[in-house]
């Protein structure tokens, strides 16, 4: 889900980089003004969190495969 996450983040970020006239007429349409600052750092800030996030799964990830490879449960490594 992070994943997906930052690859949406990614597309919008490309979009907003382009600023394609369809972007800024929206923009203009809904807000009054163009908001790509204020959206890039949004974007920026959940990005990072995403990251954090996949980095956490992947340690967890790679936590899981070693105890299996020992033969152990997480409740066996716990008491250890």
């Amino acid at each position: 889900m992070t994943l997906m996450h930052n690859i949406t983040n990614l597309a919008v970020l490309i979009t907003f980089y382009t600023e394609t006239q369809h972007v800024v007429d929206t923009h203009n349409k809904l807000f009054t003004k163009t908001l790509f600052v204020e959206f890039q750092v949004l974007l920026y800030i959940a990005s990072f969190f995403n990251f954090v996030t996949m980095a956490f799964l992947a340690h967890l990830s790679w936590f899981h495969v070693n105890l299996l490879r020992e033969g152990k449960t997480t409740f066996v490594y716990i008491k250890e």
